[in-house]
Parts: structure tokens; sequence; C-alpha cells
């Protein structure tokens, strides 16, 4: 006679996925970008102004000789605009296959991050652009920003207010 064997773990849960991410702070908000999803963190160097250029971009820099279009995401939270702090940094994104800059308060570590609940953001920057969910780091919730959606919607804004 054969016994029956059971694998004890078969009927376990699976682990929740987790998240790597550059995790930034935006005004109050504790925000994520993917890690995939980030080509560099740097310096906000010159910001040039751009003619005619989308509502939403507040200008252009130069990267190792490649302009990159650049975001406010203070602008997009609408949260006041102040002269920038030195903490400052520029992530730069994939677009497609171009790369669009955003400029963020603070660049705090790249980290991974736990599953989050259905708990409700109170962050006005969180209402603001399409999210790919909410994580948690150091029991803060981490607003996980979907960067092609955020892109997208930046881009149809400005189609609207042309």
């Amino acid at each position: 006679m054969v016994a029956a064997t059971h694998d004890i773990h078969s009927h376990a849960e699976a682990p929740a996925p987790t998240l790597r991410a550059v995790l930034f702070e935006v005004g109050d908000a504790l925000c994520a970008i993917e890690i995939t999803d980030v080509l560099e963190v740097t310096r906000v160097g010159k910001v040039t102004r751009v003619p005619h250029a989308a509502p939403r971009v507040v200008g252009a820099t130069n990267v190792r000789g490649r302009v990159i279009p650049l975001i406010d995401f203070r602008e997009l939270c609408e949260i006041a605009t102040e002269d920038r702090a030195d903490a400052a940094r520029l992530i730069i994104v994939r677009d497609g296959e171009n790369a669009v800059g955003l400029i963020v308060d603070r660049v705090l570590q790249t980290t991974t991050l736990e599953p989050g609940d259905d708990a409700d953001c109170a962050s006005h920057c969180a209402r603001q652009f399409s999210l790919m969910g909410r994580m948690w780091f150091d029991e803060r919730i981490v607003v996980v920003v979907d960067t092609a959606k955020l892109l997208a919607g930046a881009e149809h804004a400005a189609e609207k207010e042309s």
C-alpha cells in the first residue's frame, strides 16, 4: 500500500509581490517609480524654458549631450512651486523611445516595497495622475506612479489646453 503524500506548501498562499523602486518625496507625498522605468537620477541642472512647449513641460536640460524635456512633479500635484532646494533631483524615465525628466523634491533611495492595502490615500498628489498602486515603506503609504500613464496623461492635458 502506498501512502498518500501531501506537499505542505501546496496550499500555502503565494507571497505577495514586492516592487523594486526609486523612492522620492514631493511635498508631503511619498512616491515611488518602478526601477525598470528609471534611466538615471541626477541633480537638476540648468533649466531652459522652451517656447510653445506643452503646459506641463517646464523646460529642458542637457544631460550628457541629450536634450531632456522636464516636468515638475510639484506642478503635476498642484503643489505650490517654490525655489528648488539643493535636495531636488531629476529622475529621468523612459517615455517610449525617448526620455523625460521628472523634477522631484528629494530622492530617498532605491528599495523593495511591500504590497499596500486599499486604504484611501489622502495625498492630493495621488489623485492627480494614474497610479500603479499603493505600497508600504517604513509604515507609510507610498504612491506608486505608473510613468507611462503619467506621461500619457500629461500629453492628453497638453492637447486639451492647446
